[in-house]
């Protein structure tokens, strides 16, 4: 109660207000962040996280304006911690859930366990003993292999490290017994997931799913609800993680304060953040010395040095609410080859290079390039890339053959639309790779000041400022 009431005096102090201060709980918040944006009249909801309040994961449902909770898991057990301690054991930071996901496909969950104290055990063996789902309930965790809820210190347990060995530090060589631990747990945790969405489908019997969470960023079991469920429609918020709690509770509390309100609207939509006018990045260039040219057209100068394989930061409108750059504050790519993939994380990112990037296709080309039966405008689902076209867009194809695809309309992103357009034209490709606009370890660039300096400190080829365009050259 005490941090809560030192928000609240924070809050009114920087912001000198004296009015009533209302409470959302955090899932509600989550689901309302979903249900209110997804179009849906009625929908199952689902929020996963690591924790908000005493809740980990939360089933609902939402008819006509109205939410009601059904039934939730409480904390210690939790899909999102069980993620995070295995982020943590294998020496990356909490964040670096994602850093994992994509370390998964290169695994191999059945090979068996050198070492430990369970002999001729599977990495999903354990897993499956980690994790115990039960038909008619959702899951509980096996705390034995866990230091929580007394503490998070080293957050695995010394069973688990009996039988796995030692956490790895972050320098540490990432081995193939490194890459079946994480294939384990993705598995698991991609079981556990799509049981709690089917237990909950059983639960409403709804058609539509309302989809938040942190543990809603898993791309790769996204990909997975609608062949595993009778779901006809998935929404999952683009800020899906904390984040997009913010605009949950404001979403909440104006429905239940305003009945009037449209029950929901469906918004494929996340450029919601600050812009800068060309006055304003001239004068921020002009301010900085740096020589720049003036572009009639930024996207098709852009487009034709993608199809020249240079690699550009692409700084245009206003910039994306949620965790993904989606075209408005993107480092962009030519998709044809591997190489642009290893340059990009080696030179630019500098990050692992297992670390795969996501493509941007446009909307009327999706079904010739990817095996996808649903919209993705976010980056939030994982498919399948279709045979026939993979050698063309290798440098956007993960280890498994999927890609984290996100559907490119006129009307969504018209500058962005125009690039891949342009760049269709000349290569016969309708992909961009595109990636965020920062370094390894630091946020997304906000402002032209943001761009300029990652561009200084990366081996980017080229930066389009709205009309402005710097080259390394």
């Amino acid at each position: 109660m005490q941090k809560l009431l030192g928000a609240e005096k924070y809050l009114r102090e920087s912001l000198s207000y004296n009015g009533k201060i209302e409470y959302v709980k955090h899932h509600l918040a989550h689901m309302a962040s979903s249900y209110y944006l997804s179009g849906h009249k009625e929908a199952a909801l689902v929020s996963l996280d690591g924790l908000g309040e005493i809740e980990s994961t939360v089933i609902g449902v939402a008819k006509d304006n109205k939410i009601e909770i059904i039934k939730s898991v409480d904390f210690p057990h939790s899909l999102g911690m069980l993620y995070t301690s295995i982020t943590n054991y294998l020496g990356f930071n909490s964040g670096s859930e994602g850093t994992l996901m994509a370390l998964s496909s290169f695994g191999n969950e059945n090979a068996i366990v050198p070492n430990g104290t369970m002999k001729g055990e599977s990495y999903i063996d354990i897993f499956n003993d980690i994790v115990n789902i039960e038909e008619g309930e959702m899951y509980t965790l096996n705390l034995s292999y866990f230091n929580f809820p007394y503490t998070k210190y080293g957050w695995v347990s010394d069973k688990f490290t009996n039988i796995f060995g030692p956490h790895k530090k972050y320098n540490d060589e990432t081995t193939e017994h490194h890459r079946n631990i994480a294939a384990g747990l993705q598995k698991i945790f991609e079981k556990a997931y799509i049981h709690t969405i089917q237990f909950c489908q059983k639960q409403t019997n709804m058609t539509n799913l309302s989809l938040a969470g942190g543990s809603a960023l898993n791309c790769v079991a996204n990909g997975k609800i609608k062949s595993n469920s009778d779901f006809n429609d998935i929404y999952i918020q683009p800020a899906t993680n904390d984040g997009g709690t913010s605009i949950g509770a404001a979403l909440w509390l104006a429905h239940q304060k305003n009945k009037s309100l449209p029950i929901s609207t469906y918004q494929d939509t996340t450029y919601l953040g600050p812009s800068f006018s060309n006055d304003k990045i001239k004068e921020v260039l002009d301010l900085k010395g740096v020589k720049y040219k003036r572009v009639d057209d930024p996207s098709r100068e852009a487009a034709i040095l993608l199809s020249e394989h240079k690699v550009i930061g692409w700084f245009q409108g206003r910039m994306e609410f949620g965790p993904r750059a989606l075209g408005n504050r993107s480092i962009l790519g030519n998709p044809s080859k591997n190489s642009t993939k290893d340059f990009i994380n080696k030179e630019v990112k500098h990050r692992e290079s297992y670390r795969p990037f996501a493509p941007s296709v446009l909307q009327e080309h999706v079904e010739d390039y990817f095996e996808v039966d649903q919209d993705s405008p976010f980056m939030l689902i994982a498919c399948n890339v279709n045979k026939k076209n993979r050698r063309k867009i290798e440098a956007i194809i993960h280890v498994d053959d999927t890609a984290r695809i996100q559907i490119v309309t006129e009307a969504r992103n018209k500058k962005y639309y125009d690039l891949i357009e342009y760049f269709y034209q000349l290569t016969s490709i309708p992909v961009v790779l595109n990636t965020s606009f920062n370094d390894k370890g630091e946020p997304i660039v906000c402002s032209p000041e943001d761009a300029l300096n990652t561009f200084d400190n990366t081996n980017l080829d080229a930066l389009f400022l709205g009309h402005y365009m710097v080259t390394s050259s």
